[in-house]
């Protein structure tokens, strides 16, 4: 069995700063580029450590007394990586290694914890920032095989999660997707298939489910911009202005426009936009 110590030795001081931060770094605000590839070849040697760890059933060495002071750091930057890092492998190696922790360490709700507070940052940092909200990103690239490959893996993280935790995991997908404006009823539908046993349908929606999503994101966010942008313009004093860039006729309509979205989110746009066409 490998040593424990082994597995942290660069998540101590500064050498765990300059690991998670390294994409800030080689963004160009770090030093010369010999220095960037030394420290991108020790971060890579590192999370393939950790998933050579877990996929071997070792994850129990991340918590011997040695270690256990070292946890913490250990999940929130492979947490960061999951979810931001450049190398999609390497998020997709970090969202493995994950997996593995949910079947190692997450119990029954009735069944003492083995690892206390994992639960909730699974459910909490995991489940939301990596399976739901990085997927949400304009960089999460559907058209490229390696990141179809990664989402691929947190649908089946979901699946694993939902396995481990039950309804209380359909309760927060369900609070998730609402607060992103998602229908109640896709919300639904999605987590009946992840209760199913049909992963493929189940990879497909959710890959529908986020496109969709991500669409009515732009929209909403450039319609605001948008509406906005004609309001400074018409409470402006010079009327010149107002004139050139704004119909008085639908000013009003704009007005309520924005108000409905303001005060009921994207349904109240939905509910209120075909009557102001």
């Amino acid at each position: 069995m490998p040593d424990s110590r082994f597995c942290f030795i660069v998540a101590k001081g500064n050498e765990y700063l300059v690991l998670s931060q390294l994409n800030h770094f080689a963004s160009g605000h770090g030093t010369n580029s010999e220095e960037i590839r030394e420290l991108q070849e020790l971060q890579k040697t590192c999370y393939t450590f950790f998933h050579v760890i877990t996929t071997h059933d070792l994850s129990s060495v991340f918590l011997s007394p040695k270690s256990r002071d070292y946890l913490d750091k250990m999940m929130q930057l492979l947490l960061q990586s999951a979810c931001h890092h450049e190398d999609i492998l390497v998020r997709k190696a970090c969202v493995q290694i994950f997996i593995r922790l949910i079947k190692d360490w997450c119990t029954r709700p009735d069944v003492e914890a083995k690892v206390p507070g994992f639960r909730s940052f699974i459910i909490d940092g995991f489940a939301t920032n990596c399976c739901f909200y990085s997927a949400l990103e304009k960089s999460f690239e559907f058209h490229d095989a390696n990141t179809l490959i990664l989402f691929g893996e947190i649908v089946l993280a979901q699946k694993v999660m939902y396995e481990k935790f039950g309804d209380g995991f359909l309760h927060f997908v369900t609070n998730c997707f609402t607060t992103a404006h998602c229908p109640q009823d896709v919300a639904a539908q999605y987590c009946q298939k992840l209760k199913g046993n049909d992963m493929k349908a189940l990879r497909s929606f959710y890959q529908s489910l986020i496109e969709n999503l991500r669409l009515r994101r732009q929209q909403n966010g450039n319609l605001v911009f948008q509406i906005a942008r004609i309001n400074q313009v018409y409470d402006s004093p010079d009327r010149r202005r107002h004139d050139m860039v704004v119909d008085p006729m639908n000013t009003e309509k704009l007005r309520r426009f924005l108000a409905a979205y303001l005060l009921f989110g994207s349904g109240g746009v939905d509910v209120i936009a075909p009557f102001l066409l």
